[in-house]
């Protein structure tokens, strides 16, 4: 099984320097990454890793997200999500605190959202502090699309101790070059989906 990244991660930084408050969206920047997952030359996931953060209310400290959503064989979607905060150095040094989630979600402009399938959020095995969960497909390949159609989505999270979610809004910004690899995997994707799907279809009788 091969994991392939077909982007290169830019450092990053943000928008905004208001403090995060309830019931406030903060604006971020976000920088993609195409995912793609293949398995005997067959795909059998996509997605995009998305990065970003904002400035939080004091003007050193930066809180930032490491995101993943993406589409995957049998027929679901897949959540990842990792929350961190630090200092500008810290940030430069890779070297930030990693924050306790209590939930984390996608959402695009038409109010589609990404949530857990039996509402239940599943410690990574990978990254520590990350959470994750399966999603239904359909959710899953509409952030994708909001993605390849270059319009904002949000990604929302709630700490351990938090009250409120904290929603950051943006668009990701992935080239044209990675838009066409996303395209073209999704399109792969989705073709081996409907083989799968013809070939356990109950065959009619003549």
């Amino acid at each position: 099984m091969r994991i392939f990244a077909c982007a290169t991660l830019s450092t990053l930084l943000f928008l905004t320097s208001s403090p995060v408050l309830s019931g406030t969206l903060e604006q971020a920047s976000f920088e993609g990454q195409v995912q793609m997952q293949i398995d005997q030359g067959q795909v059998i996931s996509c997605g995009v890793r998305v990065l970003g953060a904002v400035h939080t209310n004091t003007s050193k400290q930066i809180m930032g997200v490491d995101t993943s959503v993406n589409v995957a064989k049998p027929g679901f979607g897949m959540v990842k999500g990792l929350v961190y905060q630090g200092t500008l150095d810290q940030y430069a040094k890779g070297d930030l605190s990693r924050l306790q989630l209590r939930s984390f979600w996608f959402r695009k402009p038409d109010g589609l959202t990404t949530v857990p399938n039996k509402g239940e959020y599943l410690e990574s095995p990978e990254t520590e502090r990350a959470i994750l969960y399966p999603t239904s497909v359909d959710s899953a390949f509409g952030i994708l699309d909001a993605v390849l159609e270059g319009q904002s989505v949000q990604i929302g999270f709630r700490l351990v101790d938090d009250p409120y979610d904290r929603i950051y809004f943006g668009v990701v910004e992935i080239t044209d070059q990675e838009m066409m690899q996303l395209a073209q995997c999704l399109a792969d994707w989705a073709r081996s989906m409907l083989k799968q799907h013809e070939s356990i279809k109950p065959k009619s009788n003549k």
